[in-house]
Order: C-alpha cells, then structure tokens, then sequence
C-alpha cells in the first residue's frame, strides 16, 4: 500500500456515511490535493446520459422513473437499502462504470496538476479493494449515534437512515487498512484542525510534497 515516494499518486479517504470525510476533503483541497468525489460520480452514473441509465431501469422497472428522464434517487435508495438482494444488483450495475469514472478522474488531475496530490473520497474504498492501489488511506472514524444524526439531518428518515449504515462494512475492518484514523467526535472546527493534523503527518512522512 505505501511507498516513500515524495510524490503520492493517489491518497484514499474513507469512512461511512456522516463520519465527516467531505469536511476532511475540503481540507485537503485547500491544502492542494486534487479531490475526486466519488458520491458526486456516482449520482453520475444515474444521469440519463449515462450507459447506467437503462440498465437500472430495466432491473427496477419504470417506477423509479421521476418523469421521463431521470431517476428518483430517494424511491430507488428506498428500494435498494430494503433489500439487500436490490443493492447488490444496484452495486452490479453502477460501481463498474464508476471505478472506470475514478480511474478516468485520475488520470486527468494528473494531467491537469501534474505533482498535486490526489485524493480519493469515498465510503466503499476498502470495499473496491482499491486501498492495494494507494500510497496511504485515510479514515475519518465517527460514533455510530453521531453518524446516524448527521445521515437523518440530510432529511433522510431514520428506518432508511439505519438500514445504509448496516450496509455498509464493519468500521473495524477499514481501520484494520487505514494508514490514518482521524477521530470526529467533536465539532467541525476540532475535525478541520485533525484534518490539517493528517495532512501534515503525510508532509513529515515524505508521503506528499512539503
């Protein structure tokens, strides 16, 4: 997973929904790391432009059809996180074409930033099995009951709300890969400065340019 190449390809950024990895990203942004948002690829892959877009369809059927050309993200998410047999076929669909989407990503901050940083932010890293691909991986670790409140304070209801925390991977199995745990139990002005903390850590470790 690591190397001591002052120059990282790419840093993955982990943690479940509402631990606080897009706080840490937009941290890391400011301190010059090229950010792929993997949440925002994936509503991409949703997008009737999208090779995805027919597909999920015909595995869900026209009633997750919001008109005639998009998709009802919150009526396909309720579908999908009550039955685990739908996310799977969901996953089967959709996480092909965005891994293609993030490696297609890396290779244009490349292009576009050449020595900058790039960072992954994403729930499913460890998941993907993409962490075998990283310089360091980056876990932003939250108490459940604090991740739940900040899922539900998206307006997500709390029975949907419990359900995608259940599927997603057990928090001791991404820490066992992380490089990083960054604790967030606090306020977002304690969690910025850890973030700051973590980026500095990779300075020092030569994993990233001083």
């Amino acid at each position: 997973m690591k190397n001591n190449k002052k120059q990282v390809i790419v840093i993955g950024l982990t943690g479940g929904a509402g631990s606080g990895k897009s706080t840490v990203a937009k941290v890391f942004q400011r301190q010059g790391a090229c950010i792929i948002d993997a949440d925002k690829l994936g509503h991409q892959m949703l997008d009737k432009k999208s090779p995805c877009f027919a597909k999920v369809i015909k595995a869900f059927g026209p009633g997750i059809l919001l008109g005639k050309n998009s998709i009802d993200r919150g009526r396909l998410a309720e579908m999908v996180f009550s039955d685990p047999v739908k996310l799977r076929r969901l996953n089967r669909i959709a996480h092909p074409a965005l891994l293609r989407e993030i490696d297609k990503n890396i290779l244009l901050c490349r292009e576009k930033y050449s020595a900058r940083p790039i960072v992954i932010d994403a729930a499913l890293i460890v998941q993907w099995g993409l962490e075998k691909k990283l310089d360091r991986l980056v876990m932003v670790d939250s108490p459940k009951k604090l991740r739940l409140f900040r899922v539900m304070d998206r307006g997500v209801p709390k029975d949907r709300a419990l359900r995608i925390l259940a599927s997603q991977m057990p928090v001791s199995q991404i820490k066992k890969k992380a490089d990083i745990v960054i604790p967030n139990n606090g306020t977002i002005v304690q969690l910025k400065e850890k973030a700051a903390l973590a980026w500095r850590r990779l300075a020092e470790e030569n994993v990233i340019l001083k």
